[in-house]
């Protein structure tokens, strides 16, 4: 499943020794050490991935190392398409606002005003689904409970059509409490169908990523016939005994909305510098993407539309693991300064990287 919280990651030595070596030089050639560090992990085989870090809009600090096929030995490059794994959910969640804005539907419309099949859950919103107070469980355990046949790839209907069969019950009553969810996000992605009679990867296509150049971004499952990069995009892979083996897509992958979209660290920034404009919507609407989401008894959450949001909600974030793939994109938005991590390795120190390279954004 997309994203669930990063289980602990081994203290990873190398790393700790050149972030220690990163420390007094830190103020002179910033971006000579970062390649230092990044070079170094790549060598130790602890990062095959692509890195770019911007502050006050300009891209101070970019690269990547390793390979994007371990069959073709294709090399990785700051434009090669990664799975973003729930780094997707801020796609899904921009293509319900634009939606939204068009009048094509209501954020506190009941899910099953688009899903009928779905009349069982009416009480679930739009609204509850991007804030993941909906209550749904997940839905690779509910493919597993009954007995899915994982020689068959599942999509967002045959999600549905469980969903109308089982009825399982709510984890929650909607609103009560907050629980990340990737079956919230997959349904959304079948209500952005319905609403614009469009399938998922042509509205993101014709709506996000065409408008604003994005030329190495696309939504892919492997129930479509071609996949839009198939020799550009990054294949998963781990280590097995020392020797690299695909870990790419699952069963699960015919499902779309909570991931499977494909970005490269170069489009990621387009879109990031975009969010600061209306080239997609008026900026009270993208405001609500970044306000925490309410609770039936008041209580404010840490996540709004398709992002985490700092406490002061003058940072967002969000971060995402599936198979072999690992994204991770950081936005302050008072000084315009971000972080874009991605790696197709399965990389267990992903989350030690990632902090560290952090400390160098807010430096």
């Amino acid at each position: 499943m997309h994203s669930r919280p990063t289980s602990k990651i081994v203290v990873l030595s190398f790393l700790f020794i050149y972030f220690l070596m990163l420390q007094p030089t830190f103020g002179w050639d910033k971006a000579g050490e970062v390649d230092t560090l990044l070079t170094g992990l790549y060598k130790q085989g602890q990062f095959n991935g692509a890195v770019l870090i911007a502050k006050n809009g300009q891209v101070v600090f970019k690269k990547a190392c390793g390979i994007a096929n371990i069959d073709k030995k294709t090399p990785l490059t700051t434009a090669t398409p990664f799975n973003l794994a729930s780094v997707a959910k801020q796609f899904t969640a921009m293509a319900i606002m634009i939606l939204e804005e068009k009048g094509k539907l209501k954020y506190d419309d009941s899910i099953a005003k688009y899903l009928p099949e779905l009349e069982h859950y009416k009480a679930v919103t739009i609204r509850r689904l991007l804030n993941h107070t909906g209550g749904f469980m997940e839905y690779e355990e509910l493919f597993e409970k009954h007995k899915w046949d994982t020689s068959k790839t599942a999509d967002n209907n045959d999600l549905i059509a469980l969903l109308k069969k089982q009825q399982p019950a709510l984890l929650f009553e909607p609103g009560s409490k907050f629980i990340y969810s990737n079956t919230g996000y997959v349904l959304l992605a079948s209500i952005i169908q319905k609403a614009s009679g469009q399938p998922y990867e042509t509205f993101l296509k014709q709506n996000i990523f065409d408008p604003l150049g994005m030329k190495n971004s696309f939504a892919y499952n492997l129930k479509m016939k071609q996949c839009p990069g198939e020799h550009e995009r990054a294949m998963g892979f781990i280590m097995r005994d020392s020797t690299p083996t695909s870990f790419d897509l699952t069963y699960l992958d015919g499902v779309m909305g909570d991931g499977n979209v494909y970005c490269s660290a170069e489009d990621l920034f387009i879109w990031d510098q975009a969010l600061y404009t209306e080239k997609l919507v008026k900026k009270a609407t993208l405001a609500q993407a970044f306000t925490p989401g309410k609770l039936n008894n008041g209580s404010a959450t840490d996540y709004g539309y398709g992002w985490s949001l700092s406490a002061d909600q003058k940072s967002v974030r969000h971060q995402g693991a599936w198979v072999g793939f690992r994204a991770f994109i950081y936005r302050d938005m008072s000084t315009n300064s971000s972080l874009i991590i991605l790696d197709n390795s399965t990389n267990r120190y992903f989350a030690q990287i990632m902090r560290t390279l952090f400390v160098y954004l807010i430096d």
